[in-house]
């Protein structure tokens, strides 16, 4: 795939990635975008780290407003299982 492609690609994760922060955070689409872009964990996604483009978009979308301390209370357990002790 051409690094126009790769590119595409991502733009479109981006997209979905905003689109189910807006969701599960109950804020703007604006608003997540802002957050998105200006995330820690962006670069890294952008960068190809860990594969973390490869992560659900569900999951990022978590981490994000997790991370901004705008994930609604009880969500965060979806992303982070607690060990059951």
């Amino acid at each position: 795939m051409s690094d126009a492609g790769k590119q595409a690609v991502l733009q479109m994760k981006y997209a979905r990635v905003i689109d189910v922060m807006a969701s599960l955070g109950g804020i703007t689409p604006e608003e997540a975008m802002d957050l998105f872009y200006n995330a820690p964990l962006m670069p890294l996604i952008q960068e190809g780290v860990a594969d973390l483009h490869c992560r659900s978009d569900e999951y990022l979308a978590k981490e994000i407003l997790r991370d901004a301390g705008r994930l609604p209370v009880g969500s965060v357990e979806s992303v982070h299982p607690s060990s059951g002790e």
